[in-house]
């Protein structure tokens, strides 16, 4: 009997859509060179980060990303997994959108009112604790929902950034609105793409350079009576899984 999933069916068909385009053709030339770094960086410098852009490199990062997973417990709007070759265990949402934002990226030097310069030693010493850049990104939020007052966002301090979850509205991942939302953030690149591909994905335990994983509740921004249940619930279960993996092998997940 064929087994029938519910979200993790997505990653499924991720899988069948990479076999059938491995099994039909070559990759172009120009494909092969989106397989290397500094030649996808040289093209998104020089068109844009943007969803256009997305739709050109997101077989070759889809490629990349397909790994053996290990699935714990499937959900229409989520599913529990784990990546066998990092032991990453993570939650996967399906309407929730998270948006990531890392202090050591360049995205977040670029992120409007922020001062900071990740890459700027000084400033890593000076606030090494995240602090205050963290207290920048929850100014770019409160400015969001003044602009967008059907926006309600909460916050959470994770160890080298912030996850804002939009727990007013549901997303579909693969929209053109999700990805600029994200990209309007400063969301961290990769995670935007693999994002378009199969879901919004959070890790659930740490690195191995971590001693915890670390999730210091920032607030919620925005009108609470907006807070839609489903959205809420699923981020009460985020949480309450943290504490489940927190004694598992560390992840080896890059970054």
């Amino acid at each position: 009997m064929a087994e029938t999933f519910k979200f993790y069916r997505s990653y499924v068909d991720l899988l069948t859509e990479d076999y059938n385009l491995r099994s039909s053709r070559e990759l172009t030339e120009f494909e092969k060179l989106l397989r290397h770094s500094k030649f996808r960086k040289y093209y998104l410098d020089k068109y844009g980060y943007s969803y256009a852009s997305i739709q050109k490199i997101k077989i070759i990062m889809r490629m990349g990303m397909l790994r053996p997973q290990r699935l714990i417990t499937d959900h229409q709007d989520f599913y529990v997994a784990s990546d066998m070759m990092t032991n990453t265990y993570y939650i996967n949402h399906k309407n929730l959108m998270m948006i990531d934002i890392d202090f050591y990226k360049p995205s977040f030097s670029l992120l409007k009112g922020s001062e900071k310069d990740p890459g700027d030693i000084e400033n890593t010493k000076k606030d090494s604790g995240g602090s205050e850049r963290a207290a920048s990104i929850i100014k770019i939020f409160k400015e969001d929902v003044i602009q967008n007052p059907q926006n309600c966002w909460t916050l959470y301090k994770s160890h080298g950034g912030v996850h804002a979850f939009l727990n007013s509205k549901n997303m579909d991942y693969r929209s053109e609105e999700a990805i600029e939302m994200m990209l309007t953030f400063g969301c961290d690149f990769n995670y935007v793409i693999y994002s378009h591909l199969r879901g919004w994905c959070v890790r659930l335990n740490r690195k191995t350079k971590e001693t915890t994983i670390t999730y210091e509740p920032l607030g919620i921004i925005g009108n609470k009576s907006l807070i839609d249940k489903n959205l809420q619930e699923l981020i009460d279960l985020h949480l309450n899984l943290l504490p489940v993996f927190a004694d598992d092998h560390p992840s080896m997940m890059y970054g």
